[in-house]
């Protein structure tokens, strides 16, 4: 068991960004889910998790020669992405990235250094791994197949993050110049910013 799986949440109805389907939005002359599609990550599958605009998104990912699982809970929010995505991982499957479809700055670079440095970690292996830029947390995060049951039983009144927290001082952080991990976009002037 070996391989690293990816997670791409594509299922958010992007209400702040006036109804737009985030993994369409052109970033530089390509979608969203493109530009994080061809982030190598290994010889692990990579899902895309559908929800609202399910078909355009879904017809996008098959285009890339991506998996797609459709979430019919997308309106109970990112947790419940998270939540079907691992359930279509395979057993072979040690650890995932869960990159929100959202966060489409992220470089090749800090998918590299991430992987790099949970690899070069002594076994066992930290449970959550995660890119930093001046000490904040950005995406994508790595989580490790201990943990994805823990994540499975939270119920709607927890997130993911109360997972990685509970981690505490086990985390592993790995920080990279490019504060691209941090810049979630939430609202059409943060697509504008993209094209400076």
């Amino acid at each position: 068991m070996s391989r690293t799986a990816r997670l791409i949440l594509a299922a958010g109805e992007g209400r702040r960004m006036g109804g737009a389907v985030k993994a369409l939005l052109d970033i530089r002359g390509k979608s969203a889910l493109e530009r994080i599609a061809e982030l190598a990550i290994g010889d692990g599958p990579t899902w895309v998790v559908t929800g609202f605009a399910a078909d355009l998104v879904r017809r996008e990912a098959h285009a890339l020669g991506l998996q797609t699982v459709h979430n019919p809970d997308w309106r109970r929010g990112q947790l419940s992405s998270v939540q079907c995505g691992l359930r279509a991982l395979d057993a072979e499957v040690e650890a995932v990235l869960i990159h929100p479809v959202d966060l489409p700055l992220v470089r090749q670079e800090d998918v590299d250094r991430l992987l790099e440095a949970w690899r070069r970690e002594d076994e066992p292996r930290p449970l959550v791994a995660v890119v930093t830029h001046d000490r904040r947390r950005g995406h994508p995060l790595l989580l490790h197949r201990t943990l994805f049951d823990e994540v499975l039983d939270l119920g709607d009144d927890r997130s993911l993050r109360d997972v990685v927290r509970a981690q505490g001082d086990a985390i592993l952080h790995v920080p990279v110049e490019n504060p691209g991990i941090l810049r979630d976009l939430d609202r059409p002037e943060d697509w504008r910013a993209t094209r400076s």
